[in-house]
């Protein structure tokens, strides 16, 4: 995971006035046009709590991409626009469950985490 770049983290750094989001999304056009890998974030207005472990925070979307490997999964319209190459989304609580619980990882997120070297 470490391998894909926080895009709404570096929005948030480098966007002028607030426009973290809008800066994400440009981003997003820019390292797929580069067909590098990325994690774009989207978060919601409602929290969530772990039956397992009783933590609580925002949900958020989770949208990682590898726009230069070669996939199987058809793309379709999300969040950002077309997915190209490997891509998969999941949100905060599944992501959390997964690393906090040991809770298997989709095959969506495995073969886009394995699709980068």
């Amino acid at each position: 995971m470490l391998k894909f770049s926080n895009l709404l983290e570096i929005a948030n750094i480098s966007a002028q006035g607030g426009k973290g989001y809008e800066r994400q999304e440009e981003l997003v056009t820019i390292f797929r046009e580069k067909n590098l890998p990325f994690l774009a974030i989207m978060p919601m207005r409602h929290r969530y709590r772990c039956d397992l472990c009783q933590i609580e925070q925002g949900e958020a979307i989770f949208h990682f991409e590898n726009p230069g490997a070669k996939s199987n999964r058809i793309s379709k319209e999300i969040m950002w626009g077309p997915a190209k190459g490997a891509w998969a989304q999941i949100e905060t609580a599944q992501l959390h469950r997964m690393l906090a619980h040991g809770e298997k990882v989709t095959s969506e997120l495995q073969e886009v985490l394995s699709s980068v070297r």
